[in-house]
């Protein structure tokens, strides 16, 4: 049987002293981590072992499930609180036909029998994914973010073939969000403010570089300085930086990079229609059951998932950091995911010196995954973090006080 696929799968980023804006929603809820801007819509790709026909491409871009030959595969994916496990458990769960109903989304290890009915999915980080989908023939496919679904398809070990870009099932979905840590961002609205202002910068210096990409672009070399790099011109020093911060090659990267769709807010200064999606996809969390979830929104004082995105997500710091014109002088130190070219801007804007043109030094942590960088945003030891929309709204919820 083939399912059309036309689905919307839910996720899924003026003075020196800055006024922040507040919501008043009647919520008695607080989250010990908030989101506070976009990174970017769009950006990853399941990737599948040759022949495996998991879907089709028509000529218009249409894409088309194969549904029955998703029966018992091994997919990967980045842990079960990442946007695409999120999106993954959602095609398998609710559009995938099987039978009379869907599929089940199991978790699989190595005394798994596999029956029919199910699909299953192993937790692996970025960094070991595609080594271990060349390595073991037990993964069918993998779901992951750029560049390392460039690198899949590009990988001559074993062959890999495109199943879908997140693009071609939900175009502008949320991905990668900036959240902060509460109590800091409550205590600290001029610091965060300055930095969005210099995010921002280097977003449109990225965007403006990607629109301007030269008819010929030369072989760049990953050892050059930033200063020869950026000698090259915008297009080509950011694909240098994106080959050093990502250790992948530029053909890599410079797929990875037509597939990202960078941004700081749904449109304009505002986070709407994030809050939008982050409301839908608590109801589909809720859905799941305590599988994804630990604890009801009541337990962390919301009515409704409306009232804790409009919470959960906060504009205000964004729509101050359009007019900001100070200079803070003061650090603050950012977690992000290793490797992951969603997060180039932040490194434009700490190569470009935009966060210093506002006397802030920006100081980066790494993780693995959205889960771990949430992890360094509530323990302290980042003070804003890249990550997910889906980690960041697990994470509020199981772990706010």
């Amino acid at each position: 049987m083939y399912a059309i696929v036309a689905v919307v799968i839910i996720v899924i980023a003026a003075a020196a002293a800055a006024v922040v804006l507040t919501r008043d929603n009647d919520s008695s809820g607080t989250t010990d981590i908030k989101i506070i801007a976009q990174v970017n819509t769009q950006g990853s790709g399941m990737f599948a072992k040759e022949g495996l026909n998991l879907a089709t491409t028509s000529a218009d871009g249409t894409v088309t499930l194969n549904d029955e030959n998703w029966d018992m595969i091994v997919v990967l994916t980045p842990g079960a609180s990442s946007i695409q496990h999120v999106q993954l458990q959602q095609l398998v769960t609710q559009t995938l036909v099987y039978g009379d109903g869907h599929y089940n989304f199991v978790n699989y290890n190595s005394t798994t029998t596999k029956t029919s009915g199910n699909v299953y999915w192993v937790a692996m980080s970025s960094a070991g994914m595609l080594n271990d989908f060349v390595s073991n023939t037990t993964y069918d496919a993998g779901f992951i973010w750029e560049p390392v679904y460039s690198q899949a398809l590009a990988n001559t070990q074993r062959s890999a073939e495109s199943v879908f870009l997140t693009n071609d099932l939900n175009p502008d979905h949320a991905c990668c969000v900036v959240a902060g840590n509460t109590s800091y961002l409550n205590s600290n609205a001029e610091t965060v403010t300055a930095f969005l202002a210099g995010y921002r910068e280097a977003v449109d210096f990225l965007n403006n570089a990607l629109a301007n990409k030269p008819t010929t672009v030369p072989t760049i070399d990953k050892d050059w300085t930033s200063a020869e790099a950026r000698a090259q011109g915008d297009y080509v020093y950011v694909v240098w930086l994106g080959m050093n911060k990502c250790n992948m090659s530029q053909s890599i990267v410079e797929s990875a990079l037509a597939n990202v769709t960078y941004t700081y807010s749904s449109s304009g200064n505002n986070l709407d229609t994030l809050t939008g999606q982050v409301e839908d996809l608590v109801d589909s969390f809720l859905g799941m059951g305590t599988s994804v979830i630990s604890k009801t929104l009541s337990d962390i004082g919301y009515d409704s998932s409306e009232q804790f995105a409009e919470d959960f997500v906060d504009d205000s710091y964004l729509i101050n950091s359009a007019t900001y014109s100070g200079t803070v002088g003061t650090s603050v130190t950012v977690a992000v995911i290793s490797g992951d070219i969603h997060q180039l801007a932040l490194h434009l804007a700490v190569d470009l010196g935009t966060f210093s043109d506002y006397g802030l030094t920006v100081n980066t942590t790494t993780a693995t995954n959205g889960a771990g960088v949430a992890n360094l945003i509530l323990s302290g030891e980042a003070n804003l973090g890249f990550l997910g929309a889906p980690p960041a709204s697990i994470y509020a919820i199981n772990f706010s006080a």
